[in-house]
């Protein structure tokens, strides 16, 4: 008999299970470790920053032409749409399979685009072509390195939820019922 069971009167199985358990929830608290959550306090506090500052020239700049107006709303928009994501992972701490990695990436890919197209549809009434077209081109780079995080971080959830499932096999085959005295 194990020492860790000897006066429990628990069987090595289930102590081996219960240990099991005890190392996952381990993982799972320490899943937004200090270094992570102090990267969405950052994000958090940069995309208020930035909204803030938006929404303040919106609203003390009635006069700014109707293109700058959209560009700035835009702009808000995903300033606080990076605020709500930030929200969520500090509220929640959890992995979640890395789904908030997806989902960051997701928003990345999208805002990437939107800014590549927006700045594509703006440069033709751009005065400068050159610095029309290097907006463009660091739109497509951005859009670039978010793609391939988007593709690292769903081969990654894919991998967590294969890891997830193989120890859910093992924890289910190590049941106290399969135990012989």
């Amino acid at each position: 008999m194990n020492n860790r069971t000897a006066g429990s009167g628990a069987s090595p199985d289930a102590a081996v299970m219960s240990n099991t358990i005890a190392v996952a929830q381990q993982r799972l608290r320490d899943e937004l470790a200090l270094p992570s959550r102090l990267a969405h306090v950052m994000l958090l506090l940069v995309a208020t920053a930035m909204a803030t500052v938006l929404a303040a020239l919106l609203i003390t700049e009635p006069s700014l032409p109707p293109r700058t107006q959209l560009a700035l709303s835009i702009m808000l928009a995903i300033a606080v749409s990076w605020v709500v994501f930030a929200v969520w992972v500090l509220r929640t701490r959890r992995v979640l399979l890395a789904e908030h990695q997806v989902l960051a990436a997701r928003m990345a890919t999208m805002f990437s685009v939107l800014f590549t197209v927006g700045a594509a549809a703006f440069a033709p009434w751009s005065t400068n072509s050159a610095a029309a077209l290097a907006v463009v081109g660091t739109g497509v780079v951005m859009l670039v390195f978010a793609g391939v995080r988007l593709l690292q971080s769903r081969r990654r959830q894919r991998a967590l939820q294969h890891r997830r499932a193989e120890l859910m096999l093992q924890i289910q085959s190590q049941q106290p019922a399969s135990v012989t005295s």
